[in-house]
């Protein structure tokens, strides 16, 4: 036997009897445990401790501004074909080829001669689809200019430029095109666009006050 259990076994040292030593250290467990409820109580269940979190309250989404709308008078030519509107618009060669008599036809009446026709420019200065823009024009009360008004706009305005006319839809392979006029730094443009894409902050729409 090594030293320890010497001593042990003289009596100069000695342990409490096991039952003593079980109680005792159910006593500390039971302390430990008593301390970690107290704990738990005074800091997630006491309401007077815990502290309150605000509660979050939901913003509201900012609504988009409306468009800038800026008006214009336009003469529509009903006794001029669809080559001599065109040519009035002084695009020369910079037509696209898909902007034909036959893609977009106008209709020719001499018995109405010419007529004066109020019209705006829609700017929401922001990319835009081509159904958002209808929807916000339709809740101002306008629908969107046709190719006929956009050919004599353009005739009539020839400074203004990225109109787009989203009242005539046309289908060319397959997809939906409107008509839309730009320009360069030296040349202006009659175009075909996309009705199914987005249009840049750039773009200004042709509309009509739904009465007319």
């Amino acid at each position: 036997k090594d030293n320890r259990c010497r001593a042990f076994s003289h009596g100069r040292l000695s342990l409490p009897p096991a039952r003593s030593r079980v109680r005792n250290a159910y006593r500390i467990q039971k302390c430990a445990i008593c301390r970690l409820s107290a704990v738990f109580h005074a800091v997630y269940l006491d309401p007077v401790k815990v502290e309150q979190q605000p509660k979050l309250t939901p913003q509201p989404v900012p609504a988009e501004p409306d468009p800038t709308l800026t008006s214009y008078s336009i003469t529509i030519r009903h006794g001029d074909n669809f080559a001599k509107r065109l040519k009035s618009l002084g695009c020369g060669k910079n037509v696209n080829d898909s902007i034909t008599a036959t893609n977009f036809p106008l209709v020719v009446d001499k018995a109405k001669g010419n007529e004066t026709r109020e019209v705006v420019v829609a700017h929401f200065n922001r990319y835009m689809s081509s159904e958002e823009v209808v929807d916000i024009l339709n809740k101002l009360g306008y629908r969107p200019g046709t190719f006929e008004e956009l050919i004599a706009f353009g005739a009539d305005h020839p400074e203004v430029q990225r109109s787009v006319a989203l009242g005539t839809v046309v289908s060319l392979d397959g997809e939906r095109h409107v008509s839309c006029l730009s320009s360069s730094s030296s040349d202006r443009y009659l175009d075909r666009g996309w009705f199914d894409n987005d249009w840049n902050s750039v773009y200004r729409f042709l509309a009509v006050r739904m009465s007319a």
